[in-house]
């Protein structure tokens, strides 16, 4: 099974269970598998690169993206762009990768990121770290998880959503509108990863988010976008070596004539450059501020589990302290028997004493040691 295979096997897991808990919840849903858009980015050659949500689901209160990886991780960490598979291959952190679409999906249908719930299912990887998302309404699932979890994400409810069937059909009509095919995606998103992997290896960390854009501050009127050209060796031992730079999408245009030059990101040409580019995020262009929290069901049940715990590990810890405190006590009633018993000795001791001096005093001593008994 390659791994195309797999992925597909993996999202069919996760889908069937989805629709069998919705089924017993009783809620009007719509589910949709393998949605893939267009949005601008400074990762595309023609101005955009390409999302795909795994599975999205559309229920009256809320909408869930899922992001599904049957595939194992070597070493991850929730804040790196790229985790690295078993055989060291280079992939999209899945956190980042849905989040992404989170942003890019609210972007371009203008609704609140509040609405929109990401949940990334790691089928392979066994229990997944006990740790907070580093993102607001983000949930990272084992496949445990889903069969003991997402019912409780599902159900939750919440006011002053838009009309879910308004927005439904604005993203079955822009999906298509595009009609992005699996190739022309997974194209797009392994030279994304290209570019990612060199800009870390030059300046030794990413400085561009995939929803990122960059203004030609140059001509003031284009952006700036990633190209990249082959070059060959001298050598003919060596294979030819691609090159990726930023370039304006107003080169060559006989009527802003552009002046740009190319900012290189590679380690034998200067890219002093590329460290000083200022992206707009995507959070910029759309006015958002901080995004809020929404109370799930799977929120509320896991903070009375944590209370729960911390009330059976004070509970442990007042039987530890009382276990201590009736020691003490035993030991301290040992104290007061052994101080008793040598109070009783003493007590036996001066009586003997007592006689011994009242038998001395019928006593009369003539010298020396010489003493005879007082009539």
């Amino acid at each position: 099974m390659d791994a195309k295979e797999k992925g597909a096997m993996g999202e069919t897991v996760v889908y069937r269970e989805i629709v069998s808990m919705l089924g017993e919840l009783d809620l009007e849903c719509k589910v949709i598998q393998n949605a893939r858009f267009p949005f601008e980015s400074v990762y595309g050659e023609r101005g955009y690169i390409t999302a795909e949500i795994d599975i999205v689901v559309f229920t009256p209160y809320l909408i869930f993206l899922f992001e599904v990886k049957n595939e194992k991780y070597k070493k991850f960490d929730y804040k790196e762009p790229l985790w690295n598979l078993m055989d060291d291959e280079p992939v999209s952190n899945p956190i980042e990768q849905n989040h992404t679409h989170k942003e890019v999906f609210c972007s371009e249908l203008k609704i609140p990121r509040e609405q929109v719930i990401t949940v990334e299912v790691l089928l392979e990887n066994g229990c997944v770290p006990n740790v907070p998302s580093v993102y607001p309404n983000d949930y990272v699932f084992s496949l445990d998880d889903i069969k003991n979890k997402l019912v409780y994400l599902l159900a939750t409810t919440s006011d002053g959503i838009q009309k879910m069937e308004v927005i439904y059909k604005q993203f079955i009509d822009m999906l298509k509108k595009h009609n992005i095919s699996e190739e022309e995606h997974i194209n797009l998103l392994k030279r994304t990863e290209k570019i990612e992997t060199r800009i870390r290896n030059v300046i030794g960390y990413i400085n561009l988010h995939r929803t990122d854009v960059v203004h030609c501050t140059c001509c003031n009127v284009g952006k700036l976008y990633f190209k990249d050209k082959n070059y060959r060796s001298t050598n003919e031992s060596e294979r030819a070596s691609k090159h990726f730079f930023l370039g304006c999408s107003n080169y060559g245009n006989k009527k802003i004539k552009c002046e740009a030059g190319l900012i290189y990101v590679d380690k034998n040409k200067d890219s002093s450059l590329f460290k000083e580019i200022k992206p707009d995020s995507i959070a910029h262009r759309n006015n958002w501020g901080d995004e809020k929290v929404t109370k799930t069901i799977l929120d509320e049940i896991e903070s009375l589990n944590s209370t729960n715990q911390n009330l059976c590990i004070e509970l442990e810890s007042v039987k530890k302290e009382n276990e201590q405190l009736k020691e003490a006590l035993s030991e301290s009633k040992r104290k007061n028997d052994n101080q008793e018993k040598k109070i009783m000795n003493c007590s036996a001791e001066i009586e003997r004493v007592k006689r011994l001096e009242e038998k001395l005093s019928c006593f009369k001593k003539i010298f020396g040691r010489i003493y005879f008994l007082k009539d």
